[in-house]
Protein backbone atom coordinates (compact mmCIF):
# COMPACT_ATOMS: atom_id res chain seq x y z
CA UNK A 1 0.00 0.00 0.00
CA UNK A 2 1.52 2.95 -1.09
CA UNK A 3 0.19 6.40 -0.06
CA UNK A 4 2.25 8.99 -2.25
CA UNK A 5 2.77 12.97 -2.29
CA UNK A 6 3.39 13.18 -5.70
CA UNK A 7 1.40 11.77 -8.35
CA UNK A 8 1.78 12.00 -12.23
CA UNK A 9 -0.58 11.47 -14.83
CA UNK A 10 -3.44 12.61 -16.75
CA UNK A 11 -6.08 13.63 -14.58
CA UNK A 12 -4.27 14.13 -10.92
CA UNK A 13 -4.53 17.90 -10.58
CA UNK A 14 -8.08 18.91 -10.17
CA UNK A 15 -9.46 20.73 -13.06
CA UNK A 16 -9.31 24.92 -12.66
CA UNK A 17 -12.54 26.26 -12.80
CA UNK A 18 -13.34 30.30 -12.69
CA UNK A 19 -15.32 31.80 -10.01
CA UNK A 20 -17.43 34.59 -9.87
CA UNK A 21 -17.41 37.70 -7.45
CA UNK A 22 -19.46 35.29 -4.84
CA UNK A 23 -17.30 32.13 -5.01
CA UNK A 24 -20.06 30.20 -6.90
CA UNK A 25 -18.75 28.14 -10.28
CA UNK A 26 -19.04 29.79 -13.29
CA UNK A 27 -18.18 26.46 -15.14
CA UNK A 28 -21.13 24.32 -14.30
CA UNK A 29 -21.99 23.87 -18.03
CA UNK A 30 -20.72 21.78 -20.53
CA UNK A 31 -17.43 24.53 -21.21
CA UNK A 32 -14.37 23.20 -21.15
CA UNK A 33 -12.08 24.31 -17.79
CA UNK A 34 -10.46 27.76 -18.04
CA UNK A 35 -8.60 29.47 -15.25
CA UNK A 36 -7.66 33.67 -15.45
CA UNK A 37 -3.73 33.93 -15.49
CA UNK A 38 -3.61 37.48 -16.75
CA UNK A 39 -1.49 38.73 -13.07
CA UNK A 40 1.04 36.35 -14.30
CA UNK A 41 1.92 38.58 -17.56
CA UNK A 42 2.73 35.92 -19.46
CA UNK A 43 2.12 35.12 -23.51
CA UNK A 44 1.89 32.30 -25.35
CA UNK A 45 5.07 32.63 -26.12
CA UNK A 46 6.39 32.34 -23.09
CA UNK A 47 4.32 28.86 -22.47
CA UNK A 48 5.83 27.63 -25.76
CA UNK A 49 9.80 27.80 -24.59
CA UNK A 50 11.71 24.70 -24.15
CA UNK A 51 13.56 24.86 -20.85
CA UNK A 52 17.00 23.97 -20.83
CA UNK A 53 18.26 20.66 -19.19
CA UNK A 54 18.37 20.74 -15.32
CA UNK A 55 16.33 24.03 -15.01
CA UNK A 56 14.07 22.14 -13.79
CA UNK A 57 14.32 18.68 -10.98
CA UNK A 58 11.10 16.74 -10.51
CA UNK A 59 10.82 15.23 -7.12
CA UNK A 60 8.68 13.14 -5.34
CA UNK A 61 7.44 11.67 -1.93
CA UNK A 62 5.49 9.97 0.36
CA UNK A 63 4.57 6.88 2.36
CA UNK A 64 4.66 2.95 2.27
CA UNK A 65 4.04 0.19 4.70
CA UNK A 66 6.59 -1.72 5.77
CA UNK A 67 4.45 -4.77 6.45
CA UNK A 68 3.87 -7.68 4.47
CA UNK A 69 0.33 -7.86 5.34
CA UNK A 70 -1.81 -5.99 2.88
CA UNK A 71 -4.41 -4.55 5.63
CA UNK A 72 -1.43 -3.01 7.31
CA UNK A 73 -0.65 0.18 6.62
CA UNK A 74 1.86 1.26 8.97
CA UNK A 75 3.18 4.26 7.00
CA UNK A 76 6.59 3.76 8.39
CA UNK A 77 8.15 4.17 5.15
CA UNK A 78 8.95 7.77 4.30
CA UNK A 79 10.94 8.58 1.02
CA UNK A 80 11.26 11.41 -1.26
CA UNK A 81 13.24 10.90 -4.71
CA UNK A 82 14.63 12.97 -7.39
CA UNK A 83 16.05 10.73 -10.77
CA UNK A 84 19.52 10.54 -9.33
CA UNK A 85 18.33 9.96 -5.69
CA UNK A 86 16.23 8.23 -2.70
CA UNK A 87 16.19 9.02 0.65
CA UNK A 88 14.22 6.91 2.77
CA UNK A 89 13.27 6.75 6.76
CA UNK A 90 12.34 3.65 8.09
CA UNK A 91 10.21 3.10 11.47
CA UNK A 92 9.43 -0.72 10.72
CA UNK A 93 6.97 -0.93 13.96
CA UNK A 94 8.12 -4.48 14.58
CA UNK A 95 11.62 -3.22 15.70
CA UNK A 96 10.71 -1.81 18.48
CA UNK A 97 12.73 -1.91 21.50
CA UNK A 98 15.63 -2.84 19.49
CA UNK A 99 18.54 -0.69 20.35
CA UNK A 100 19.61 1.68 17.16
CA UNK A 101 23.00 0.55 17.85
CA UNK A 102 22.62 -2.87 17.14
CA UNK A 103 20.75 -2.10 13.41
CA UNK A 104 22.58 -1.69 10.03
CA UNK A 105 21.40 -2.14 6.66
CA UNK A 106 22.82 -4.35 3.90
CA UNK A 107 21.83 -3.28 -0.01
CA UNK A 108 22.82 -5.05 -3.11
CA UNK A 109 21.26 -3.37 -6.54
CA UNK A 110 17.39 -4.14 -6.25
CA UNK A 111 17.49 -5.37 -1.97
CA UNK A 112 17.72 -3.63 0.88
CA UNK A 113 18.15 -5.41 4.39
CA UNK A 114 18.09 -3.98 8.06
CA UNK A 115 20.33 -6.34 10.29
CA UNK A 116 20.19 -6.25 13.99
CA UNK A 117 23.16 -8.06 15.69
CA UNK A 118 23.98 -9.17 12.18
CA UNK A 119 20.91 -11.12 11.22
CA UNK A 120 18.54 -9.78 8.80
CA UNK A 121 15.19 -9.01 10.63
CA UNK A 122 13.40 -6.99 7.77
CA UNK A 123 14.21 -7.27 3.66
CA UNK A 124 12.75 -5.69 0.55
CA UNK A 125 12.92 -5.38 -3.25
CA UNK A 126 12.98 -1.97 -4.20
CA UNK A 127 11.36 -0.03 -6.95
CA UNK A 128 14.32 0.60 -8.93
CA UNK A 129 17.78 -0.07 -8.89
CA UNK A 130 20.40 1.60 -6.61
CA UNK A 131 24.20 2.12 -6.65
CA UNK A 132 25.04 -0.05 -3.19
CA UNK A 133 27.92 1.50 -2.06
CA UNK A 134 26.80 4.83 -2.70
CA UNK A 135 24.36 4.08 0.35
CA UNK A 136 25.16 6.12 3.63
CA UNK A 137 22.71 5.77 6.53
CA UNK A 138 22.34 6.79 10.36
CA UNK A 139 20.01 4.92 12.40
CA UNK A 140 18.40 6.75 15.19
CA UNK A 141 15.37 6.03 18.21
CA UNK A 142 12.28 7.82 18.01
CA UNK A 143 10.09 8.31 20.84
CA UNK A 144 7.84 5.60 20.66
CA UNK A 145 11.16 3.33 21.17
CA UNK A 146 11.04 2.52 17.60
CA UNK A 147 14.79 2.63 15.59
CA UNK A 148 14.19 4.71 12.40
CA UNK A 149 16.97 4.19 9.72
CA UNK A 150 17.79 6.92 7.57
CA UNK A 151 19.27 5.94 4.23
CA UNK A 152 20.51 8.16 0.75
CA UNK A 153 21.22 6.54 -1.75
CA UNK A 154 22.09 6.94 -5.37
CA UNK A 155 19.97 5.37 -8.76
CA UNK A 156 21.61 3.47 -11.28
CA UNK A 157 19.35 5.36 -13.60
CA UNK A 158 17.64 8.42 -13.58
CA UNK A 159 14.04 7.62 -13.35
CA UNK A 160 10.92 8.59 -11.12
CA UNK A 161 10.23 5.17 -9.05
CA UNK A 162 6.36 6.89 -7.80
CA UNK A 163 7.53 4.68 -4.39
CA UNK A 164 10.80 2.71 -2.71
CA UNK A 165 8.90 -0.89 -1.64
CA UNK A 166 8.26 -3.26 -4.57
CA UNK A 167 7.62 -5.76 -2.39
CA UNK A 168 8.27 -6.87 1.54
CA UNK A 169 10.30 -9.92 1.96
CA UNK A 170 8.75 -13.38 3.35
CA UNK A 171 9.21 -14.13 7.17
CA UNK A 172 11.72 -10.49 6.66
CA UNK A 173 14.15 -12.28 4.41
CA UNK A 174 13.68 -12.41 0.42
Amino acid sequence: VSRTAAAFGPGVLPSPRRTTARGASANSGGDPPSADVSDLGLTVADLELILPVGAVELSAGGFESTSMDPRVDDAACRWSETPSEVEVSLAIPGLRGQPAACLSIECAVTTLSVTAFGRIVWSCILRGQVVPESAVFVVKENEERVPVVELSIQKANEALWGGFIESIGENSIL
